[in-house]
């Protein structure tokens, strides 16, 4: 077990027994991670300035194909009155804008644990959706899906949110800041539909996802 000696209370304590502990809860820059090996990864990458291998332009157009594809899935949801549905260059406020930039910029970490790379398409390559998916990505959603999510796990945490019951802006509370495997199936089904599409919005961007033997 990890010990941990705070100061202020001057004796020592659990490290796992700190947010029990109505005191140290009320404590903003402390939080607790999922206990899930993929938002452990994520929320150590994130703090890496070089996770996206192309250029700011490249990133910048993969984040909004990243956010329109959000907002075309909350069209049928209560989320589509909320302002993170907002257009990107009308009113978007920057903190979703930021959180679309490391979702894209993310991105590229797990595909290359997948087995895959990102390079430019030609000028005047517009491959199909299918055509823009390699060999073997199907077989690796479910691997990717598990990383977005730790992605998103990671972000979320470092912004401040904590688990809660209920997805509450206000106090930073989302009930899905869980390990994978206690995340409901329709939440897991949202990230690998979110996977799925990644061949397709890339392509969309200018970029197409490879083989990592092909990019070399």
């Amino acid at each position: 077990m990890n010990w941990w000696r705070p100061e202020a209370v001057g004796h020592v304590v659990a490290a796992d027994a700190i947010l029990q502990c109505s005191f140290w809860r009320e404590v903003q820059t402390i939080a607790e991670l999922p206990h899930d090996a993929d938002t452990w990864s994520a929320f150590v990458n994130s703090a890496c300035s070089d996770l996206w291998p192309l250029d700011d332009e490249a990133l910048e157009r993969a984040a909004v194909m990243a956010h329109e594809a959000y907002v075309n899935g909350c069209k049928s949801s209560a989320a589509k009155h909320h302002e993170s549905v907002l257009p990107w260059d009308e009113g978007l406020p920057d903190v979703y804008k930021r959180s679309n930039i490391h979702q894209a910029a993310y991105v590229s970490v797990i595909l290359e644990a997948a087995g895959f790379t990102l390079l430019k398409l030609e000028h005047g390559q517009t491959p199909s959706d299918e055509e823009a998916k390699p060999a073997g990505y199907d077989e690796k959603v479910e691997e990717m899906a598990r990383m977005e999510h730790g992605r998103y796990c990671a972000e979320r945490v470092a912004d401040g949110w904590r688990l809660g019951p209920d997805n509450d802006p206000v106090k930073k509370t989302n009930p899905t800041l869980v390990p994978w495997e206690e995340l409901s199936e329709a939440m897991r089904n949202f990230d690998r539909q979110a996977v799925e599409q990644w061949p397709g919005l890339l392509s969309d961007a200018g970029l197409k996802i490879v083989p990592k033997d092909v990019g070399s």
